[in-house]
């Protein structure tokens, strides 16, 4: 379930030497962990943090955008942008203008109101970063809002088809099963409603799925 989503955009091991802006997609923070114990908490996409220091790091003069609000429908007073920003020097990041956009509920709003925040140029290169198996909804996603993207995935959950047979924690193995088809899910829902133009879109914009 998860390694063709992987694999679909391999991580990314040669940087290209000019990057203008870098994307975060919001899902690796324990809102409400955080909220009560007033220090910032991550979960199991924690890596998107992580990957956003790296590249801060290596592009000093690129603008970065930190996009996720609350998907929640009951309780999303707490918006997980507004927690990040609240606790961006813990990130190392306390120097660096960061812009927050705490509006999105989902992968489709993400890019939509990224966009808009962003206002890319032709030519300049944007990375996005979120967790690998959720990347080809991502990319699919900011395509389809003229927006080409280049994947950075981080967050991997699959190892090889050895993890298939080998002997491991039922409990491990059962998430990482659900969160592959709910992810297939989303790309079939996305697809459906014309949120995508392709169900698996293709590592360059301009070349058709295989």
């Amino acid at each position: 379930m998860l390694g063709p989503l992987e694999q679909r955009f391999p991580a990314l091991h040669s940087y290209p030497e000019k990057v203008n802006g870098i994307i975060v997609l919001g899902g690796g923070i324990d809102i409400d962990s955080t909220v009560y114990n007033e220090q910032l908490s991550v979960n199991d996409a924690g890596e998107r943090l992580l990957a956003l220091i790296t590249l801060a790091s290596a592009y000093p003069t690129a603008k970065i955008v930190y996009a996720g609000g609350n998907g929640n429908i009951v309780r999303n007073n707490q918006k997980e942008a507004d927690l990040v920003k609240k606790f961006l020097s813990s990130l190392g990041l306390g120097s660096r203008e960061v812009f927050f956009e705490n509006e999105s509920r989902n992968t489709f709003e993400n890019a939509a109101f990224t966009k808009k925040i962003a206002d890319p140029k032709p030519g300049e290169v944007w990375m996005l970063i979120t967790s690998a198996f959720h990347m080809p909804r991502a990319v699919g996603v900011f395509r389809h809002h003229g927006w080409d993207v280049l994947p950075y995935p981080v967050d991997y959950r699959s190892s090889g088809p050895k993890e298939v047979f080998g002997i491991g924690s039922f409990v491990e193995k059962w998430r990482r099963l659900s969160a592959g088809l709910r992810e297939w899910t989303g790309l079939v829902y996305y697809r459906m409603m014309t949120y995508t133009e392709d169900l698996l879109p293709s590592q360059s914009w301009h070349e058709k799925p295989k």
